[in-house]
């Protein structure tokens, strides 16, 4: 289901419920956010109490009977646990969220009871996203990448040769295979980013450029509607891209890219939120679909072609 956004007004459609990830779960799960008020930058949710393992769909919430305002029969004390399910957070935390409009639906008193005790209250809660949000430098990604790859190889190395050969042999297998392979990953990764920018042989990499989780901020001149445009234009430039969501009420678009012989494939999505009439902020990030280290700089491509579409259009 989409929602029809007016090029000049708010994304965000108040009563709207839209599917997000939750945050702090340690694997990718959803949960549904009804947007109660949008004012001076802050959105206040009302988070409804089920969650997904899979971004749920209308037809899907009405066949199995889920509410989309809370009911009385939430908690015994169902106004108390009305008040835990609101949330006060900022335009840019929302975005990264990754919402998705699911549907429209009335607000109950329950649904703005705790968004009335928290505009009653003197300290004001307001959750807020990273100021900026910044792949790993280099130093941090060649470390990661020598004990991540190096280590389950020397391991697998010493283990082998230590039933076989003995204690020592295994001892030197394993400081070998560590040593040799993780040096030898964190190269591979060094010379496919160079290969990939072209860069001569003293050029200097880019300081986020090894890491296989990549992010850019950006921002755009230009209203909502017209930067959410330009990111689906941005986004179908990357080879082999299947675009997998595509929200304009929420500002979300995932894709993913297939796997090729030089890469594990990988999930992108651009995150876009309002901050004035004609100014849109855009978040783009491309990480492995597999969670692998090393990557040979596709994922820093992806951003950058991305971001570099971007920055060009008028």
């Amino acid at each position: 289901m989409t929602v029809q956004v007016d090029p000049q007004s708010d994304n965000l459609l108040i009563g709207g419920v839209y599917s997000t990830i939750a945050r702090g779960s340690a694997r990718t799960e959803y949960i549904l956010a009804k947007v109660l008020q949008v004012k001076d930058d802050i959105v206040h949710l009302v988070i409804l109490p089920e969650t997904y393992k899979k971004r749920p769909l209308l037809d899907q919430l009405q066949q199995d009977g889920v509410s989309l305002c809370l009911t009385p029969n939430l908690a015994k004390d169902f106004v108390d646990a009305a008040r835990e399910r609101h949330v006060a957070l900022t335009r840019k935390l929302f975005a990264l969220l990754r919402p998705v409009f699911v549907a429209e639906a009335p607000i109950s008193d329950l649904d703005r009871a705790g968004m009335t005790q928290w505009l009653l209250l003197n300290d004001k809660t307001v959750v807020e996203a990273p100021a900026t949000i910044q792949s790993e430098d280099n130093r941090r990604v060649y470390l990661r990448i020598f004990l991540l790859c190096g280590l389950p190889f020397g391991l697998l190395q010493g283990g082998y040769h230590l039933f076989k050969d003995g204690p020592v042999v295994g001892v030197f297998a394993f400081l070998f295979g560590f040593v040799l392979f993780g040096l030898g990953m964190a190269l591979s990764q060094y010379l496919a980013i160079r290969r990939r920018l072209g860069l001569k042989v003293r050029d200097n990499l880019p300081e986020h450029s090894l890491s296989a989780y990549q992010v850019e901020e950006l921002e755009l001149p230009f209203v909502f509607a017209r930067a959410f445009e330009l990111c689906g234009e941005a986004i179908r430039t990357i080879k082999n891209v299947k675009v997998l969501e595509e929200d304009l009420s929420g500002g979300c678009i995932e894709a993913e890219v297939g796997f090729s012989l030089s890469a594990e494939g990988e999930y992108i999505t651009i995150c876009l939120y309002r901050i004035s009439n004609e100014l849109t902020g855009v978040v783009v990030a491309s990480v492995p679909r597999a969670n692998g280290e090393v990557d040979m700089g596709k994922n820093f491509e992806n951003v950058t072609r991305v971001a570099k579409y971007l920055r060009t259009v008028k």
